[in-house]
């Protein structure tokens, strides 16, 4: 099977080819490091077989917060906290990298530091509402240092190699690619390839100069941003050669751009399966690196089919391993039945909404994701026989979560069908 298959991405060698998705998950400590939450919700995955974890965005700079609860690596004294989520994960054969960014306009630095967010233009964030000002030439050489200084924190963590992120038009690589929020007419602009890839590729250059050139790069990346004046699949086929030769070890395609309820790039069951998969051929094409796509894979059959076919060479999941961490498992013990599969219902996303409340991600179908730590499944001291009434989601669950500690079920449902309101 192809998605059993190992593969490397520079010096990254990867027991198979499902790779977890970075997603935003606000379980992070207020002082931005990794807490006993996140680290015990990424384990769950790495036990579920998966090969590569790309952990949620982190910032290269401390002031640049993207969310309340996400991370940095923007100074050394973050390093101990990321080698303990580091040290936790590989004990279970799975390679970890962080995305790494720069918020850019996106940056919620005017709530927590009374800074003004920053853009290659004068625009306003896509998420935030916020505006944000233009980037004066003279600051572009300490936010390239930022990148590289980042990754070599990443390195000293532990991590196995980082992603960069420079998709969706919304973080500031993003936006620097994009006509749709890059207006500059300096050799910033995007008025030529090189123009608009020059900061990414300074980014890249210095990495590699400070984090070594054997730790690799992969470059999430928007193929085809699907709105008018943005970039399409042939702008950024155009540009990925020469990314490559500045240092990408891997491209990891997703699409659109963002809006405030990031709709394009998290989508709903309106989109049809694998809808990144044409701008990622399109770049498979011109590159000689890995090309891995994400975008509603929630059936690892047509996963299988996709490799098979040589129209990616990895497959991301995000949504997939919230409703099932223990998928990698199933798809390499051929039990494909016993996936609980993701809905796309979006709640994972609209969770993230209730700040100040509780903004934290949770998912609809699986009720232990982001409660790992807390949640106990072992067989129970005292076996004993359980009466559920009702079954409804949460009756179905709790004879689920009984059954699985070993009691004896009875489940009484007063209407002819299970599921409740499900149904």
């Amino acid at each position: 099977m192809k998605l059993l298959e190992p593969l490397s991405i520079g010096s990254m060698r990867l027991k198979n080819r499902m790779v977890m998705a970075p997603m935003t998950t606000n379980y992070g400590n207020e002082d931005q490091t990794p807490s006993d939450r996140l680290i015990a919700f990424l384990l769950e995955r790495a036990k579920g077989g998966v090969g590569l974890i790309t952990v949620e965005v982190c910032t290269v700079d401390v002031k640049q917060k993207y969310q309340p609860q996400s991370l940095t690596l923007g100074s050394d004294e973050f390093i101990p906290a990321h080698r303990k989520l580091t040290d936790a994960l590989h004990q279970y054969d799975v390679k970890i990298q962080p995305q790494i960014t720069h918020p850019g306009p996106e940056s919620m630095s005017g709530f927590y530091f009374g800074e003004m967010p920053v853009a290659p233009s004068a625009t306003t964030g896509a998420c935030t509402g916020l505006p944000a000002r233009e980037l004066d030439i003279a600051e572009l050489d300490g936010i390239v240092e930022a990148y590289a200084q980042t990754a070599r924190r990443a390195r000293e963590a532990g991590y196995d190699g980082i992603e960069l992120h420079a998709a969706h038009c919304y973080m500031l690589l993003g936006t620097f690619l994009s006509p749709l929020k890059n207006k500059r007419m300096d050799a910033y602009g995007t008025d030529t390839p090189e123009n608009r890839t020059r900061l990414l590729v300074r980014v890249l250059q210095r990495i590699k100069a400070v984090a070594g050139t054997d730790f690799p790069i992969t470059l999430r990346i928007s193929g085809f941003e699907r709105i008018p004046g943005g970039r399409d699949a042939a702008d950024t086929a155009a540009i990925a050669p020469l990314l490559v030769d500045a240092g990408v070890d891997a491209f990891h395609v997703s699409g659109g751009v963002s809006d405030p309820m990031v709709s394009q790039m998290i989508c709903g069951p309106e989109y049809p399966d694998g809808y990144n998969l044409p701008a990622a051929e399109a770049i498979k094409r011109v590159v000689d690196v890995p090309v891995m796509v994400v975008g509603r894979f929630l059936d690892p059959e047509f996963a299988e089919q996709t490799l098979q076919d040589k129209r990616a060479d990895m497959i991301v999941m995000g949504r997939p391993l919230l409703a099932d961490p223990q998928l990698p498992n199933k798809v390499a013990a051929g039990k494909l039945e016993e996936i609980r599969r993701c809905i796309s219902c979006q709640n994972c996303i609209d969770s993230m909404f209730l700040w100040p409340m509780d903004a934290r991600m949770n998912c609809a179908v699986n009720p232990a994701t982001g409660r790992e730590q807390h949640l106990n499944y072992a067989p129970a001291a005292q076996q004993k026989h359980v009466v559920v009434i009702g079954a409804g989601p949460a009756g179905m669950e709790a004879a689920r979560v009984a059954c699985e500690r070993g009691h004896r079920i009875t489940l009484l449902e007063k209407s002819r069908r299970l599921g409740g309101s499900l149904t």
